[in-house]
């Protein structure tokens, strides 16, 4: 549902079989197990949707609000991207010449659509971004526009959603109480061409 992270990923010919989702075999018995460690990334606190509460968090990796408890390996900060911070915890254990260009490509181009290409007026653009797109920039890398219009693209293409997926595709969650609540919302699509659709 994703749509640019399916179409860029398919482009960088990574398989889907490579990934971990929520209904892949065997994730969703985790849940309760003791002895479980975690890396939470591009988040600080437990989903509602997975609910590990007996693991033990190695790191946090974020760059949203700190919600966390005191976790020994924790880097947040207020950047524009995750990835960001992601590369910039490589760049310690790794030269950038041993680095794929294949996972250069993969910050790299994130990086840009989380900041709308480095766009300063949009207030998602740091110092450390710009200076990290720089570092992550090599030959095979298509910079600027280019790329990023190709992710936009990808990303407000919803031609090939059902309107099962459109509707889970920005679902909130929200558990309170013991009750678990979802809260749908539609985007690139009005509603009369949304109940036109066919449900299929």
């Amino acid at each position: 549902m994703r749509t640019e992270i399916a179409y860029f990923l398919k482009k960088m010919e990574v398989e889907q079989d490579v990934l971990l989702f929520l209904d892949t075999p065997g994730v969703v018995e985790l849940q309760g197990k003791e002895g479980i460690s975690v890396s939470l990334v591009d988040h600080n606190k437990w989903s509602n949707v997975l609910q590990l509460k007996s693991a033990t968090v190695l790191n946090i990796i974020d760059h949203h609000v700190d919600e966390s408890s005191d976790v020994d390996g924790k880097v947040i900060e207020m950047v524009g991207s995750c990835c960001t911070l992601i590369a910039e915890q490589l760049l310690k254990h790794f030269e950038m010449s041993e680095i794929s260009e294949e996972i250069r490509m993969l910050l790299h181009s994130t990086i840009l659509l989380d900041t709308i290409n480095l766009d300063w007026e949009k207030g998602r653009t740091t110092e450390k971004d710009v200076a990290m797109i720089d570092k992550l920039a090599c030959s095979d890398i298509p910079l600027g526009k280019d790329i990023y219009s190709e992710l936009l693209a990808a990303k407000i293409d919803i031609s090939d959603l059902s309107p099962y997926d459109l509707l889970r595709k920005d679902t909130k969650h929200v558990f309170e109480g013991g009750v678990r609540c979802f809260i749908a919302s539609i985007t690139g699509i009005n509603v009369e061409m949304f109940m036109a659709r066919d449900p299929e």
